[in-house]
């Protein structure tokens, strides 16, 4: 008979990539990385007190995703972004919200914050934790494949101008560039930051790197398993905050 839970915890898909990290002392059965992202939704479920992150990659990543998107549909022939309507799915164990899900696409799209963060020559998913989040977007979905869509888009202006001043500070306390006027040591960083984040005089087929991912149930299982743990877990520090 299966055990009753007080307290219901459903995984959200950004979060399978934490859920399944492996323990690292013999014996555990979650790691630590797993019962932090597990403390966080109890204080979140109890208290609505979320541990809100911000980055300049994340900003990025939320601001340019439909640039991203339109990239991706004028490469593969999709449809208008006015077309996506975005929902949240739920089952007994996850929930989540995919960038794009049509009848014949289940697509997320990523936006790495530079050139040097982008796949050019991976064959392979570069961020596990992504694989995870895909493989519960198809068990919400019932589809067999999805794809995972990096778009290497422009940087949005403010966000550039305020690399290009932390590289002004940075250079001015550097003894081989204390020759350099100031003019030109803002030109130089100026050239150097904009070389980073702005992308055009690449053409689009090589901006979008496309990873398809087939579903795998022996993983979608593990992550059902890992979740009736997690819940375990869940249940017993829920009073404790």
């Amino acid at each position: 008979m299966p055990k009753i839970m007080k307290h219901e915890f459903i995984a959200r898909a950004s979060q399978m990539g934490a859920l399944m990290t492996n323990p690292r002392t013999k014996g555990e059965t979650l790691s630590e990385t797993t019962k932090t992202a597990i403390q966080e939704s109890v204080l979140y479920n109890k208290y609505g007190i979320e541990k809100h992150i911000t980055s300049k990659e994340m900003e990025k990543g939320t601001q340019n995703e439909e640039i991203g998107i339109q990239m991706a549909s004028e490469l593969y022939g999709w449809f208008g972004i006015d077309d996506i309507v975005k929902q949240r799915l739920f089952n007994d164990y996850v929930s989540g919200e995919c960038d794009i899900l049509t009848d014949y696409v289940l697509a997320d799209i990523k936006c790495p914050f530079k050139g040097a963060n982008f796949p050019f020559f991976e064959t392979e998913v570069p961020n596990k934790a992504y694989f995870y989040q895909l493989q519960v977007y198809m068990w919400l979905s019932n589809r067999d494949e999805a794809e995972l869509l990096y778009c290497l888009t422009n940087t949005p202006d403010h966000i550039i101008d305020d690399e290009i001043r932390r590289e002004i500070w940075y250079c001015s306390a550097q003894p081989k560039y204390r020759n350099m006027t100031e003019l030109e040591l803002e030109e130089m960083c100026d050239e150097r930051i904009r070389k980073q984040h702005i992308f055009d005089h690449i053409p689009l087929e090589k901006r979008v790197k496309k990873f398809l991912i087939k579903r795998d149930n022996e993983v979608i299982e593990a992550m059902r398993q890992r979740i009736i743990l997690c819940r375990e877990y869940y249940d017993s520090i829920y009073e404790i905050a």
